[in-house]
């Protein structure tokens, strides 16, 4: 299964951070009156903020278009940011529209890395997942139970809810009851731990017999809650009380398995650049499915999947200037996934469909910038290339354009309806 870094992914350097890279010309080549130093920061991000560069003070006597007109409207290639007397140049980056906005190509490309991030969470969180269940899990589950060897995983079980965990994965799932079962209800959640022993005997008493030479040893037990979903009764090895090799095999037939984990995190990290930015990364993953007796799983999973999502899973970035707040905020949402895990010679993959919400809030120090939510519809695959479709109104009516995704879902080409073209790329982070 593809398994991007186990790093958060991020917006690259490069593509977010390009606007304040030319800060740094202002501590070097300080400029004369009436440009100061805080006129030509001002001026700076008024550049930035029209998607440019900052160029340096304009030479004496040249006038420049300015970046942005008396309409409003912003201009691409060479201009001038004005603050007072002083005038810079700016070079702006080629201007693209976004849902009839005009847009830098950086805003755009900024607006396609958020979406390459979305997916490739979902697919690293799945491959760790269904690793560890069809590696650990199911195996217990197929195999049996060996209670004696349980301390290799971290198991956590709190109102009929399991978490289990290694140092590199986890999986979130309920058990239920596939069938009614004593006082419970087909579908009724599982309230004792399957993976306890006490919740197939309360009591086990050892008693060794025979003679030396032909030893008989015998097990007293006291049934438990769980007793009845056992695949015959619990195996047990030994003559010692403190040291039974204890297992028990359940009964496939009678326990539906429902998966429901959510996993979320947040970063936060300095970028070096003039002057200093802080990143604020996190995002949350929402798995779950309908439940599914184990024994119809196993067959389901080889054959036309089981059926999951991640609704509601979300991703949320924005960078800072220490004093002057955010310059870019980017806000995901999953909503309508419909994918389903299968399992081949090659091991557990999943594929499906998905749709969500993009909205993107570019300030830089205040000055507009691109400000959109659009819609997205993409294909997930752990497999095969993922992309990400936008458009513009909520009933995906009105095209934008297509992110394909690269396989290592560390960027992409961005293709909108006019033809015009827009890389992006991620770079690795690496928290504080």
């Amino acid at each position: 299964m593809h398994a991007p870094s186990r790093r958060p992914l991020v917006l690259s350097v490069p593509v977010v951070f390009a606007a304040f890279a030319a800060l740094g010309g202002c501590g070097d080549d300080p400029a004369p009156e009436p440009c100061t130093q805080e006129t030509v920061a001002s001026a700076t991000a008024a550049c930035e903020g029209s998607g440019g560069s900052y160029q340096g003070r304009a030479p004496e006597g040249v006038a420049l278009t300015p970046c942005v007109g008396a309409d409003g409207e912003r201009v691409g290639g060479s201009c001038g940011v004005a603050v007072g007397a002083c005038q810079t140049a700016c070079a702006t980056q080629p201007l693209v529209q976004v849902c009839g906005q005009v847009s830098s190509e950086l805003e755009a490309s900024v607006l396609a890395s958020g979406s390459v991030v979305l997916v490739s969470q979902q697919i690293e969180d799945g491959a760790s997942t269904w690793e560890l269940f069809f590696g650990k899990v199911l195996e217990m589950f197929l195999v049996g139970i060996p209670f004696y060897r349980l301390g290799e995983l971290e198991i956590g079980f709190e109102d009929g809810q399991y978490e289990i965990t290694t140092s590199a994965s986890r999986v979130g799932f309920t058990l239920v009851f596939a069938e009614d079962f004593g006082d419970f209800s087909a579908g009724e959640v599982i309230p004792y731990n399957v993976f306890d022993v006490e919740s197939y005997a309360r009591d086990i008493q050892v008693g060794v017999g025979g003679t030396v030479t032909n030893p008989r040893v015998t097990y007293d037990i006291e049934p438990g809650p769980l007793a009845g979903i056992l695949d015959g009764s619990l195996s047990i090895q030994g003559d010692d009380p403190r040291t039974l090799r204890v297992e028990a095999q359940l009964d496939l037939t009678k326990v539906a398995i429902a998966f429901a984990g959510e996993r979320s995190e947040r970063f936060v990290f300095p970028v070096f650049a003039l002057p200093p930015v802080e990143v604020t990364y996190e995002f949350g993953v929402r798995l779950a499915s309908n439940a599914i007796p184990l024994l119809e799983f196993v067959d389901a999973v080889e054959g036309e999947g089981v059926a999951f999502t991640y609704d509601d899973s979300w991703f949320n970035f924005s960078a800072a200037v220490p004093g002057y707040g955010p310059f870019v905020t980017i806000e995901n949402t999953l909503y309508d996934s419909e994918l389903r895990l299968l399992r081949d010679a090659d091991g557990a993959y999943f594929e499906g469909t998905y749709g969500g919400t993009h909205g993107i809030e570019a300030t830089f120090f205040g000055a507009p910038g691109l400000s959109t939510a659009l819609t997205l519809s993409g294909v997930m695959s752990s497999r095969e290339a993922n992309t990400t479709e936008f458009y513009c109104d909520a009933g995906r009516t009105e095209h934008w354009g297509t992110a394909t995704h690269r396989e290592d879902l560390t960027g992409g080409v961005l293709r909108l309806e006019d033809g015009t073209v827009v890389e992006y790329g991620l770079v690795g982070a690496v928290p504080q």
